[in-house]
């Protein structure tokens, strides 16, 4: 089983931030950034493999809570 980043946990532990799936145009890599909306913001991404900032943001699945009962 794949080990998830060690950046996505320690950013898991401290506080709840939006998760954003990326593939790498060049070498086609996937791959997942925990971010804050600021650090999105900016942009600049690049692939952790091949370090081409040729990525593309994957659509992904999202959950939400909510304080309202259904």
């Amino acid at each position: 089983m794949r080990q998830p980043d060690p950046v996505l946990r320690r950013n898991r532990r401290k506080e709840k931030m939006p998760t954003y799936e990326f593939v790498c145009k060049k070498c086609k890599k996937e791959f997942t950034l925990v971010l804050r909306l600021k650090e999105y913001e900016k942009g600049g991404f690049s692939c952790p493999k091949c370090k081409s900032k040729e990525v593309e943001q994957k659509i992904s699945v999202f959950q939400t809570k909510t304080s309202k009962k259904s």
